[in-house]
């Protein structure tokens, strides 16, 4: 079981990553993931 302040650290963590990722849409809605665009520039 979580305390409080383990429970406040965790809101506190955001999950992003870039958009080559292959993650489903649904994972990216289950855990609120957000996407970055990634650029490569030459």
């Amino acid at each position: 079981m979580k305390d409080s302040t383990e429970n406040e650290v965790l809101k506190m963590i955001k999950i992003i990553s870039d958009s080559t990722c292959d993650l489903s849409q649904e994972v990216l809605e289950r855990y609120d993931i957000d996407i970055i665009p990634l650029h490569i520039v030459k």
